[in-house]
């Protein structure tokens, strides 16, 4: 919650971070959240001017900041992007996306064979991807603690840099505590290949399931975490969702089968505020 009164017990902010908010005017809609997140960048942009802190919207992959506290490394989008992101709302306002109907989902369909499918690249020609691949994604670092925190980005982007720029492989994987999964656990933001790249057992699932065109977390997602190549299937895996299990399957839509997690060795925690 942002307010405009600091006071004693507040930990005072030093800057702000929104890729690309604030170009244009979006349309409001009850089938997205693109009309608050505007209203949020405004008032942000707000208390940025009133209280002294700095306003970024330029974070780009390989930035680093180094703090007493903490260090973050950004790893996603790339510059190419977001001025592309930039540039196309400036030359239009936003089109927000007719609802569609609920997706459905086969639970018959085993999770190692949903592991198989593959995410399409996304097109950056469509306003909604092209949001998404300009999407912070960067790794926390502080004191004992590492974080993956992936944002909406794409996995093609996030990959492409810790392989090529950062030396990251099957062979030597990134070693974080946490990841937090991109885009609420949507199919197209993880892929086996991110993943064969990346040592972790903790997962951070943020959704209520959806009530729009999208429900969230795909069935296929949970697959990808769970029966990805290089997974050490003696080494139980936890989802930490922030909402429980039930308001989000009842928004949006099952994804686990009852014995599944005996089987696929995992764990689910609902209802998580503070890790």
């Amino acid at each position: 919650m942002v307010d405009t009164c600091l006071d004693d017990n507040m930990i005072p902010a030093k800057e702000v971070w929104a890729n690309c908010a604030g170009h244009v005017e979006v349309a409001a809609s009850k089938y997205t959240n693109a009309a608050h997140g505007m209203q949020l960048s405004v008032r942000l942009n707000e208390l940025a001017k009133q209280h002294g802190m700095v306003w970024r919207d330029d974070l780009h992959e390989g930035m680093e900041f180094d703090w007493p506290f903490a260090s973050i490394e950004v790893i996603s989008p790339t510059e190419d992007v977001m001025k592309m992101v930039i540039e196309k709302q400036k030359d239009e306002a936003r089109q927000l996306l007719n609802a569609t109907p609920k997706d459905t989902i086969d639970l018959e369909k085993p999770l190692d064979k949903l592991a198989k499918e593959i995410p399409p690249e996304p097109n950056l020609k469509k306003e909604s991807e092209l949001a998404n691949a300009a999407s912070i994604a960067f790794i926390l670092r502080c004191d004992n603690l590492s974080i993956l925190m992936l944002g909406d980005s794409y996995p093609q982007n996030v990959e492409r840099y810790l392989r090529e720029e950062k030396g990251y492989s099957e062979e030597n994987p990134l070693v974080v505590d946490f990841v937090k999964v991109s885009h609420h656990g949507s199919r197209n933001n993880t892929s086996n290949s991110l993943l064969d790249i990346i040592q972790c057992d903790k997962f951070i699932i943020s959704t209520n399931g959806g009530n729009g065109r999208s429900n969230h977390p795909d069935r296929t997602t949970i697959a990808h975490i769970l029966c990805h190549t290089k997974r050490k299937m003696d080494t139980k895996v936890h989802l930490y969702f922030n909402y429980k299990l039930e308001l989000i399957e009842t928004n949006g839509i099952p994804f686990l089968n009852e014995g599944e997690c005996e089987k696929w060795n995992f764990e689910v925690h609902d209802n998580i505020k503070e890790l």
